[in-house]
């Protein structure tokens, strides 16, 4: 899969919401609370569920991003 592809299934996706409302109806329907993260954790649960659901895709929530090092050689 291409990432034309991949970019269409997840604009399809936030057009139609089917994925949102049937497991997370607190984005589109009930709301949630704006408090510390509550906003933050539910979109990125929900992208990542997105992911999920793509044949062949492996989605990860978070994951660190190292700083990169001349001094080890990384670059």
């Amino acid at each position: 899969m291409d990432k034309e592809q991949l970019k269409a299934i997840i604009i399809e996706e936030f057009k139609t919401g089917k994925i949102r409302n049937s497991l997370f109806p607190m984005l589109s329907v009930h709301g949630i609370r704006d408090y510390s993260e509550t906003v933050h954790s539910a979109g990125l649960n929900y992208i990542t569920e997105i992911g999920r659901h793509i044949q062949g895709v492996t989605a990860l929530s978070e994951c660190p991003v190292y700083p990169i090092n001349q001094q080890y050689g990384h670059s």
